[in-house]
């Protein structure tokens, strides 16, 4: 099954018993009542969260001057240049949220609640609930250790260059803010439950919209991948299932080339 649950929120089944939901970071009291409807019909619900940001906790960026930025609980050791980009990031980020959500605001009407937090929206139905709640997100502080760790400066001066334009940002950026975590996500629920074709219990996935864009992506490409494959292995006689095939194909560069592309053409406008 794969569509929108109303205008605004992308749904579609990742594996028989695994649903995902994309949600913009702006609810309305329809996106509220559809998504209160799947958590019912759900055993377990997997969020886009952490504990860091679920605790509240105050992100410490402490200046070290150790080759390597390093994360440990909620703090990251950093040296100073790579505490000015973390900054300049987090900063941009949030204003480009902001921007994007306000046309969204005016469209509905202003029923669109620009300052809840959809995720912890969706945490506290389902624990009312009484669901099994998973918070599968890679921890925001890992997240920018890779960030730190992993560009060079030219790529990280080009990436806060492209959020503050609003332009589309390097490959390797991608990589590290979308498919990794994306992985990330998908291996956590593995790890709290089994392989994800072999789910006994209904499942939801609830995720930014770009993220369950890249996964409805990523699974039309394993699709393609699976079919060729098989109809290869048939004719030699050998078949094979891996499990892995469907991560393995969420991080090939198609899967995210053409997201900014989408994001700030036809759903922005239409968000």
């Amino acid at each position: 099954m794969s569509g929108f649950l109303n205008r605004d929120l992308l749904k579609f089944n990742l594996s028989p018993k695994l649903k995902v939901i994309g949600t913009y970071h702006a609810l309305n009291r329809e996106d509220k009542e559809c998504l209160e409807k799947e958590i019912d019909q759900s055993d377990f619900v997997a969020l886009e969260y952490d504990t860091i940001r679920l605790d509240n906790l105050s992100l410490k960026l402490i200046l070290s001057f150790r080759r390597r930025s390093k994360a440990v609980d909620e703090a990251l050791f950093t040296g100073p240049l790579n505490a000015l980009y973390l900054i300049g990031f987090s900063a941009l980020n949030k204003r480009n949220i902001k921007k994007a959500n306000s046309p969204a605001k005016i469209m509905a009407h202003r029923t669109r609640d620009v300052d809840e937090n959809e995720f912890l929206f969706c945490y506290d139905v389902a624990r009312g609930k009484n669901k099994d709640v998973y918070l599968v997100d890679l921890p925001v502080t890992q997240t920018l250790e890779n960030l730190s760790n992993n560009l060079s400066f030219r790529q990280k001066l080009s990436h806060l260059l492209s959020l503050y334009f609003m332009k589309s940002s390097v490959e390797e950026v991608e990589e590290i803010l979308c498919a990794q975590r994306e992985k990330y996500m998908l291996e956590e629920i593995v790890r709290r439950e089994c392989p994800l074709n072999q789910l006994e219990r209904n499942g939801l996935l609830v995720a930014g919209y770009s993220h369950a864009l890249n996964y409805q992506r990523a699974q039309k490409e394993a699709s393609k991948y699976a079919c060729r494959k098989t109809t290869t292995d048939i004719l030699r006689g050998e078949h094979e299932h891996n499990e892995e095939s469907f991560i393995k194909a969420s991080c090939r560069e198609t899967y995210f080339r053409e997201l900014d592309k989408v994001l700030l053409g036809k759903h922005d406008e239409g968000s």
